[in-house]
């Protein structure tokens, strides 16, 4: 089979050839549509967005500037930077997680994987070298990138780059000053050039000089100009300070507010569709508000790109076993355990309690919603579809054989508490209402009466959990029920008393209000359907941990508590007390 036009390119590129020579041959055997296509992906936007929304984000290699005429293969983009997002790839820890490690090697490796489930992907384009530096804490991405340092930055955004290189082209992100989440699409960072070259720009240098393949811009606008239309960024500092020769790509969609603009400033490519350049450009070359030598200059740089790639990669290709191979994955728990930074290990007992041991612990309390959730970092466009994720609830098990570990699948402190102390339960008020007759059992008035009362035994009662069906529900039933308790699950209901949602913001109590079934309950009214036979059934536990002395916030929330049990008592005297009766409002 002979070789077609790219691959002589880069067999002439390989024995030493100029690579943008090259390029240039190539640029000049192309038609004007195939030169204008080089500057943005190859689908047409809404085919490609709606593949998006049908396939999921980045399964396969997004195309950019492939010419099949004359096998260039165009820039085959995946994303990152924990792992490849192209089908169920190796999560690694985050980019936040790796740079606690401070360990530039490990970080080359973990690039050397990428880059091999890259190109075993048909990949050829990793854009996962983040390395914005996050001046705002509310960023949402600043799990992608390594921490608050340039000098760290750029040493493990240099090291990802030069692992990822063995195998694909590395492109670093975002260009530059991308550090706020909400106002990406609209804000103006201005900076003066001190603060640019000394804060901002030296890890993109530092990539830069290990050979970064690519430089994508960010949305934000720099000292008045877009990113991805801005000549100091692109153009002067990249490129004539910094030796740049790579390709320039915009961030997806809204990179780029005009099409002749960014060409001109020294966009190369637009991505990850064919959009603004497609629908403007031409028209804004005939006009002359773009010109010819722009787009040839953005077209030969892409070319060349490529050219340079080729030559330098191995001939053979990893194969598609290498995806979530088990050394890769082993690479990724070798990294986590690296990135676990342990503050404090305070003794239990007289021995520290890490590392834990198996042999001389009877129970753990495992809280938290992502307990048995795969969580490998955001759902954005970093997320990788690892084909498995051990949660930290399979892991405790696997690694605690015959351990009772008991769970709350919650973040909020009223339901963690409950395992995580050795408590005592008491059943404070029970109202049951039928045919306007009222029996109580229970302490009518007051939420001391009542002495407490150990969960084992409650074991013949049936505690009513809140609907409805919701995860606060499920683990209630699932605490209730590990320990004998009958469940009486209510999932839907026709009205809840709000006032009583609160719970105590502390780790030493929680109160449980269950489901409260009547027809209607407003905000101190109550009306009653003659026509439907009134119930009310109102539970109320207080769960409170031995040995620990009420706070103040503690002791207003029972007290107000106790407020609300009796309205609820007082509104149903009122609401039964006669035939008659229709609504029972707060006095």
């Amino acid at each position: 089979m002979s070789e077609n036009a790219f691959e002589a390119a880069v067999a002439a590129v390989r024995d030493g050839a100029n690579a943008l020579d090259e390029a240039k041959k190539l640029y000049d055997e192309l038609t004007d549509d195939e030169r204008l296509g080089l500057l943005d992906g190859d689908l047409p936007f809404w085919q490609g967005l709606a593949e998006m929304m049908q396939r999921g984000y980045n399964t396969v290699p997004i195309v950019h500037g492939a010419v099949a005429r004359l096998g260039i293969p165009g820039l085959r983009f995946s994303d990152g930077p924990r792992g490849v997002v192209m089908g169920h790839s190796t999560a690694f820890p985050v980019s936040m997680a790796r740079g606690a490690t401070y360990d530039v090697a490990l970080e080359e490796r973990i690039g050397q994987a990428i880059g091999a489930e890259v190109r075993a992907q048909d990949g050829n384009f990793f854009a996962g070298v983040c390395i914005n530096l996050p001046r705002h804490p509310a960023w949402g991405r600043a799990q992608e990138t390594y921490g608050e340092d340039p000098l760290l930055l750029g040493e493990l955004g240099a090291a990802l780059t030069r692992g990822v290189r063995t195998h694909v082209m590395a492109c670093a992100k975002h260009f530059a000053l991308n550090s706020m989440e909400n106002a990406r699409f609209q804000v103006d960072v201005t900076a003066d050039d001190r603060t640019l070259h000394e804060v901002y720009l030296p890890h993109f240098r530092r990539v830069v000089e290990e050979g970064v393949d690519g430089i994508m811009t960010s949305y934000n606008s720099v000292n008045g100009e877009w990113a991805g239309q801005n000549p100091q960024l692109m153009t002067e500092i990249l490129r004539d300070q910094w030796g740049f020769e790579g390709v320039t790509v915009s961030d997806f969609i809204l990179g780029l507010r005009d099409a002749a603009t960014s060409l001109e400033a020294g966009l190369d490519v637009e991505e990850p569709f064919q959009q603004q350049r497609a629908q403007h450009l031409r028209d804004d070359l005939e006009s002359g508000r773009a010109a010819w030598a722009w787009v040839e200059r953005s077209g030969v740089r892409s070319i060349a790109t490529q050219l340079r790639f080729a030559a330098r990669r191995s001939a053979e290709a990893p194969s598609p076993e290498v995806v979530a191979s088990d050394a890769h994955r082993a690479l990724a728990r070798e990294a986590a355990g690296r990135a676990m930074v342990l503050l404090r290990n305070e003794p239990v007992g007289g021995a520290p309690v890490l590392p834990l041991n198996a042999s001389a612990i009877a129970r753990v309390a495992l809280i938290g919603r992502l307990a048995d959730l795969p969580n490998t970092g955001d759902h954005g466009s970093s997320d990788v579809r690892a084909p498995h994720v051990v949660t930290a609830l399979e892991g405790l098990r696997a690694a605690l054989p015959g351990v009772r570990i008991d769970t709350v699948l919650d973040d909020e402190l009223d339901f963690a508490v409950v395992p995580a102390f050795e408590g005592t339960i008491g059943l404070k008020s029970r109202l049951l209402v039928r045919d306007r007759e009222m029996l109580i059992s229970g302490p009518k008035r007051g939420l001391t009466a009542l002495a407490p009362v150990r969960l084992g035994q409650l074991k013949p009662l049936k505690i009513v959990v809140p609907g409805p069906d919701n995860i606060r529900r499920r683990n209630l039933e699932t605490y209730f029920q590990s320990h004998g308790v009958e469940i009486e699950a209510v999932l839907e209901m026709d009205a809840m008393i709000a006032t009583l949602e609160f719970v105590a913001r502390s780790d030493w109590v929680t109160v449980l209000p269950s489901v409260i079934s009547v027809n209607d309950i407003g905000r101190g009214e109550m009306t009653v359907n003659p026509l439907v036979e009134p119930e009310l059934h109102a539970e109320f536990v207080v769960i409170q941990p031995t040995r620990r002395v009420l706070s103040t916030q503690a002791r207003l929330f029972l007290e107000r508590f106790e407020r609300e049990v009796a309205h609820i008592h007082a509104v149903w005297d009122r609401a039964i007390a006669g035939p008659t009766a229709r609504t029972a409002k707060r006095a």
